[in-house]
């Protein structure tokens, strides 16, 4: 779910160049269950040659309650 939201993101900032995936990180700080909805929040950042985005991935019925931090940087 992080990558497709960072590619769509990507693509609308106008990063067509930004493909592969250089970095990707995760913590779960609660489990998912079938059927849990999500909802992701992204920040895009630019590293040197990458692009990136942070993300938090929270309960959409609790939005205090943050389930995953994420973070992504693609490069071409």
């Amino acid at each position: 779910m992080l990558e497709e939201a960072a590619l769509r993101r990507a693509a609308k900032l106008g990063e067509k160049k930004a493909s592969f995936a250089h970095w990707f990180d995760l913590a779960f700080r609660k489990p998912y269950f079938a059927g849990d909805g999500a909802r992701v929040s992204l920040r895009a950042y630019r590293r040197g040659e990458a692009f990136g985005v942070g993300a938090t991935i929270v309960d959409p019925s609790d939005e205090t309650a943050v389930r995953t931090y994420g973070r992504l940087e693609l490069v071409s």
